[in-house]
């Protein structure tokens, strides 16, 4: 009886093992996107372009992959829908590229933020964010890690040491790179998870 418990649990982690080692390839490479907003700040709040802290600006839905481009697995993509950074909630989708790539956010850090600052007729602000998660990829790729970071930066002409109105533009882009480190799928941790349980149970009547 225990030599068959410790066969279906070996079995089972041999099956999860094959399940998360398997099935497809992960997805390595680099690729960088950016564009500009849909709007930035009017009057009366000009002290701010793209620094104003969260959800005051939406990006660009559609936008294009920056030059040089992509690698790697990302090679071919020249296009994307983004989603807004600052101030969403995780987990969500940043960016869904024309070759069937998903981002999905996981973790996002402020990493630097500079006021408004003007200096003769010229304005500037910018914003700077780390953010990781996991990509996934049409047939044939596996889920894989990714990291990445998001600038933003602004710039006016200046008015009384402010933004004059209808002068205010903002851009931002981000790099992002794809780490080739595989994510286990829910299923064969459990399926692991089981094995290892299993095999738990087995030494436990053997001794």
């Amino acid at each position: 009886m225990n030599r068959k418990i410790g066969l279906i649990a070996a079995a089972t982690c041999g099956m999860a093992l094959a399940s998360v080692s398997a099935h497809a390839v992960p997805i390595i490479g680099s690729i960088s996107f950016g564009d500009g907003f849909d709007q930035v700040p009017s009057p009366p709040n000009l002290t701010c372009i793209v620094n104003c802290g969260t959800d005051t600006y939406d990006i660009n839905n559609v936008i294009n992959v920056l030059s040089p481009g992509s690698t790697g697995s990302f090679a071919g993509t020249t296009s994307a829908l983004a989603s807004d950074l600052d101030g969403a909630a995780v987990p969500f989708d940043i960016f869904s590229t024309d070759s069937g790539f998903v981002f999905r956010v996981t973790n996002y850090s402020l990493v630097s933020a500079s006021a408004l600052n003007c200096t003769g007729a010229l304005c500037v602000d910018s914003v700077e964010y780390n953010f990781s998660g996991t990509v996934t990829g049409p047939a044939g790729f596996d889920s894989t890690v990714f990291v990445g970071r998001w600038t933003a930066n602004g710039s006016c002409l200046a008015a009384a040491g402010a933004c004059a109105d209808g002068q205010q533009s903002g851009s931002w882009s981000a790099s992002v790179v794809a780490t080739g480190e595989v994510v286990p799928e829910p299923g064969s941790l459990a399926l692991l998870g089981l094995g290892l349980v299993g095999l738990g149970a087995a030494r436990r009547r053997k001794a």
